[in-house]
Formats: structure tokens, sequence, C-alpha cells
């Protein structure tokens, strides 16, 4: 049972250390190479494809209609053994992302600056490619990441040497467009032929049938997932479009290299969690669940306040160096997004675990009710204290979320996992 158990963790922590070493190979050099893109482009270009990149995560959410987070769950217990539920998973999401990102791209197109127009197309076909690459989600749950670090380490390589040689060869912004979709493209061909290799679900024979029930049961069980991660991708970018409507893309540039900075770390106690959350999803045991969470809860914890004190020391240097004096008006912002990235991985950690108990119409509730708030708080801020307000209502609405509301869902369990964490027995 011990040796059993033994290997199951060393399983995870191998998983865990593949997923870390290549979202930080991949952020790091992404981080390197578009500072010499921002210092090229200047902020108003880049605050466009920041916004971009804003306009299609808001797409994105509503298309993949919570089949991420539902695949995920089902690849963990490997209760399947065909390709039905990949096959038509891309479908579904195809069927939603392509009408919308058409009248999207239309409204932008006629109604919006129409200036540098590819940088949107390309944008799409690139959140498109990632959001239809089922296969990377199957592979994270049955902790095969490490291949999923080889297509996309890869690709992430290719597309990084292509945005330096633009910015060597002083070549058109526009060719940027074609590295943006390439960092997709290339990691979707390269996991289809590993999956394929590896992984042997038996082909099922599609039938209308199998579609319609399946988009049933997706618009049924994924309806209140879209609404939950549709109103955190809203309130999470709010910034960007409000900054746009109001100030400039300038501002929204000087935003979103403060929030790229500020998130450099999330991905490493966000795929920890992914790993050994599985762990938890399986236990039946609620007292051993409990701890588990427990535990969980306060390494990620203690592992995030000292990646934001370092930081906090070295922001200045960092960006000043990175992207050169043109950029420093984010500095300032980047503190503050600093502590509202720790809020948004404690709140990571209660939305995974809250899919375990099927709170899935409280995750709507929640989501939503955060976005109300953020709006009409993002919209004030911004006009009394310009973009530096964004930061001040991510803040806010993130505590709110994360540490708030989710005390009012009781299977949760969050009053009591918060007081453990801090040493202190909750009351019965």
């Amino acid at each position: 049972m011990k040796n059993s158990l033994k290997k199951i963790l060393n399983g995870r922590l191998k998983n865990s250390l593949w997923m870390v070493s290549e979202k930080g190979i991949s952020f790091f050099g992404l981080i390197f190479v578009t500072s010499l893109v921002a210092k090229y482009i200047g902020p108003s270009v880049y605050g466009e494809l920041a916004l971009a990149g804003t306009i299609f995560a808001i797409v994105r959410a509503v298309a993949i209609l919570g089949i991420d987070q539902i695949y995920f769950k089902q690849a963990s217990k490997k209760s399947y053994q065909n390709d039905q539920l990949i096959i038509n998973a891309i479908y579904i999401i195809s069927s939603i992302y392509i009408p919308f990102s058409v009248l999207t791209l239309g409204w932008f197109y006629f109604y919006g600056s129409g200036q540098h127009t590819v940088f949107f197309v390309a944008t799409c076909l690139a959140v498109y490619i990632g959001v239809i690459d089922i296969r990377a989600i199957h592979l994270d749950a049955i902790l095969l990441s490490k291949y999923n670090v080889i297509a996309n380490l890869v690709g992430i390589l290719i597309s990084l040497i292509l945005r330096y040689l633009l910015v060597y060869f002083d070549l058109p912004i526009e060719l940027l467009s074609i590295p943006i979709i390439l960092s997709a493209f290339i990691p979707f061909l390269l996991r289809q032929a590993i999956f394929n290799s590896k992984i042997k679900l038996q082909s099922s024979n599609l039938k209308r049938i199998h579609f319609v029930s399946y988009y049933k049961y997706f618009l049924k069980v994924g309806t209140p997932l879209v609404l939950s991660s549709l109103s955190v991708t809203i309130y999470t970018q709010c910034s960007n479009l409000i900054l746009a409507t109001f100030e400039s893309t300038k501002e929204v540039g000087y935003y979103a290299v403060a929030s790229t900075l500020a998130g450099c770390w999330y991905f490493v106690p966000v795929t920890l969690m992914m790993s050994y959350l599985s762990g938890i999803y399986n236990e039946r045991d609620e007292e051993k669940s409990l701890k588990k969470s427990v535990k969980l809860f306060r390494s990620i914890s203690i592992f995030c306040i000292f990646i934001i004190i370092i930081l906090s020391f070295f922001g200045k240097f960092i960006i000043t160096k990175l992207y050169g004096d043109a950029f420093i008006p984010s500095i300032k912002i980047f503190y503050y997004l600093l502590l509202a990235n720790y809020f948004s991985v404690m709140g990571f950690f209660f939305f995974r675990l809250t899919l375990k108990y099927g709170g899935y119409k409280f995750l709507a509730n929640k989501m939503v009710f955060s976005c109300v708030i953020n709006v009409p708080l993002t919209y004030i801020f911004v006009r009394l204290y310009g973009v530096i307000g964004g930061a001040y209502a991510i803040i806010i609405t993130e505590f709110i979320s994360s540490f708030i509301i989710n005390l009012f869902y009781k299977p949760l369990r969050a009053k009591e996992i918060l007081l453990q964490t801090i040493g202190f027995s909750s009351a019965k």
C-alpha cells in the first residue's frame, strides 16, 4: 500500500515538474523576446496586441463551454476508452467559436480603428487552434505532461526565433502575425502525433445522435461553467477594454506589460495544484480530503508570498531593463498586480476544489457576481485614477471572489481550510 502510494505521489511530482519546466521556459522565453518586440513597436501597438488577446479570450470563454473543466475531470478518472468525447468536444467548440469570431472580426473591421487588423486575425486563429487542442488537457490529466512540454517548447522556440529575427532585421510589424499563429499551430500538430502514438483510444463510429446528445450534455453541465469562466475573463480583462475605450491603447500597453510580469510566476502554483488536486478529487473520505486540501493550500500560499516578496524588490529593475523607459508607467501597476495575482491563485484553488462537489451553479453565480462588482469598479477607478485604477479594481474583486464568497458554499468547507491553514481549528 505504501509503495503504491509512493509511486502515485512520485508520478504526480514528476508530472508537476514537467508542467512547471515547460511553462517556465516558454513563459520566460516569451518575456525576454516579447520585451524586444515591445521596445520595437512601442506601447500603443503593443496595446493593440493586448487588446486583441483580450477580445478573443472572451470569445474563447464562450466557446469552450466548460469542456476543459469537464474533460479534465473525466480523463483523470480514466473512465472511457474511445475518442468520441474528444471529437465531439472539438465539433461543439468549433460550432460556437467560428460564428462568434466572424462577428467579432467584422465588428472590429467596420467599427473599430481598422489599424493592424492582421493582429486580430492572427490572434483569432491562434486562440482557435489552442481551444480545440483537447489532447493537451488529456495528457495533463493522466500525468503525461512531458509530451505537452516537448510539443510546446518546439512551437515556442520557433515562434521566439521568428520574433527575434523580425526585430533584428527591422521587418514590418505586421509579420508578427506569423509567429503568433505558429506558436499554437506547431504544438497542435506535434501533440496530435505524440498522442496518437502514446495513447491507445479506440476510434469511435460517430453518429449525429452522439453529437446531439453530447451537445445537450455540455449545454446542461457546461453553461454554469461558461458563465463562471466568461465572468472571470471579463473581470480580469475588463481593465484593457475600459482603458482602450476611455484612455488609449498606450495605457493598455502599460497595463499589459505590468500584468504579464506580475503574473510570470502564476503558472507554478497553478501547475502544482493541477497535479495534486486529482488526488483530492479521488479521495472519498471527506476528512482526509480536508486535510489534503489544507496541506496543499498552505504550501501554495507560503510559496506565493515568498515569490511576491522577491519580485517586489526587483520589479523596477526588470521593467526598465527589459522594456525600456517607454514603459516606466508600468512599474507602479506591477506592484499592485502582484497582490491581485496572489488572490487569483487562491481563487483558482477554491474554484477547482468546488468542481469536486459539483458546485457548477455556485461557481456560475459567484463569478457573475464578481463580474458585476468588477465592471463598475473598474469604470469608476479608471475614470478617477487612470491606468492604476484598473489595478485597484482587480485587487478588490479578486479578494472578494477568493476569500469572501467561497465561505457561502458549505460543501467546500472554505472556512475550515482557511482557519486550519493558519493553525486554528474551526468550530464545529
